[in-house]
């Protein structure tokens, strides 16, 4: 029974120190981890100090430049931007090809959605290059007859 007991007691400190390395191991991961959610963190309050900072200090800007009307007299004036301009002169060719467009079909030729392609619409009404024609329940723009 001695042998028995003395292979139980080695199996014993095998499991045992197998069972300490592991918890060991374990341990340092853990605090591994823990040391990189902190270093995360601290740059996480940097970062919300700089956008706090920053949109305090800066005026607030929209993203997309929006077409300003200015009043001259009674009459306003619009201005679009240099890609508003060429997508105006694109529709003013596929209107010339065409005739007619409605926003839906400038929307699927142009890759654009149905609302851009109203809003490039409205524009171009605006500057007087086009005019909308109601044909049943859907509107049609067509190029303006400068000529009478």
């Amino acid at each position: 029974m001695g042998i028995f007991s003395r292979e139980k007691k080695t199996e014993n400190s095998a499991l045992d120190s197998k069972q300490m390395l592991l918890a060991a191991i374990s341990l340092e991961t853990i605090q591994e981890i823990k040391s990189k959610i902190g270093k995360i963190e601290s740059k996480l309050v940097e970062l919300e100090k700089r956008v706090e900072e920053k949109t305090i200090l800066e005026p607030k800007q929209d993203a997309k430049q929006e077409t300003v009307p200015q009043q001259i007299g009674t009459r306003i004036e619009v201005k679009p931007t240099k890609t508003e301009s060429k997508k105006v002169e694109k529709i003013r060719s596929l209107l010339l090809r065409y005739g007619k467009l409605s926003s839906f079909q400038l929307a699927q030729i142009l890759n654009l959605s149905r609302t851009r392609s109203n809003e490039y619409f409205k524009l171009m009404e605006q500057l007087g290059l086009v005019e909308g024609i109601m044909v049943g329940k859907e509107k049609y723009y067509q190029l303006v007859n400068v000529l009478g």
